[in-house]
């Protein structure tokens, strides 16, 4: 009988003693692992190379791949083109009409 009131006191002791204050918490470790994940880039484009492998990790800011840009750098060059023309267009309505373009006028 006093074995039996040692060990309800001892087990009393020990439930007593619980640290923890939220019983919904659960800690637990291990790995996570995600099936599937949507990797996605501001543009399109034949991918000229890639440098990691399915299931390498990667860090934000990692290149993953390289897309051909061959097509950017003409739209780029293209809206250049336009700014230059732009820019020569109005810097002739700001000096004004050209001598000849008067005397051609008036005839």
């Amino acid at each position: 009988m006093n074995a039996l009131k040692l060990l309800l006191i001892i087990s009393l002791f020990i439930v007593g003693c619980n640290n923890s204050d939220d019983e919904n918490i659960l800690n637990a470790s291990g790995n996570i692992e995600v099936t599937e994940i949507t990797v996605s880039s501001k543009v399109t484009g034949e991918i000229n190379e890639i440098f990691k492998k399915e299931g390498e990790l990667v860090n934000k800011g990692d290149t993953i791949l390289i897309i051909n840009h061959e097509n950017l750098d003409f739209q780029l060059q293209q809206a250049e083109a336009g700014v230059d023309i732009a820019e020569a267009q109005l810097k002739l309505l700001k000096s004004g009409a050209r001598q000849e373009d008067i005397n051609q006028a008036e005839e």
